[in-house]
């Protein structure tokens, strides 16, 4: 039993590390594709529509892997407190 728990919370962690690494490559991919090219956004122009286009998957993307990585991270704490609890408070039996 504690075997599968301990393999189910690597797999875990391992997926929501995979998960990070890919948000935090694809954001460093955006900031390079603006800043080396120069697509300086202004206001009205053909720059500002294909930024505004390019980010808006971007954003989207971020905030439901955000959600997802904190829901998940959550959701393992308060695991990892109910075990440590059920075994240092005496209600193993």
């Amino acid at each position: 039993m504690s075997y599968h728990l301990n393999a189910k919370m690597i797999v875990c962690v391992v997926v929501l590390a995979i998960r990070f690494v890919l948000c935090i490559s694809i954001c460093s991919y955006y900031y390079n594709l603006f800043y080396t090219v120069h697509l300086r956004p202004t206001i009205f122009n053909y720059n500002s529509l294909v930024v505004i286009l390019l980010l808006i998957p971007l954003v989207l993307f971020v905030l439901v892997e955000m959600r997802s990585l904190f829901l998940k991270s959550f959701a393992m704490i308060q695991n990892i407190l109910y075990i440590y609890l059920l075994f240092n408070c005496g209600y193993n039996e």
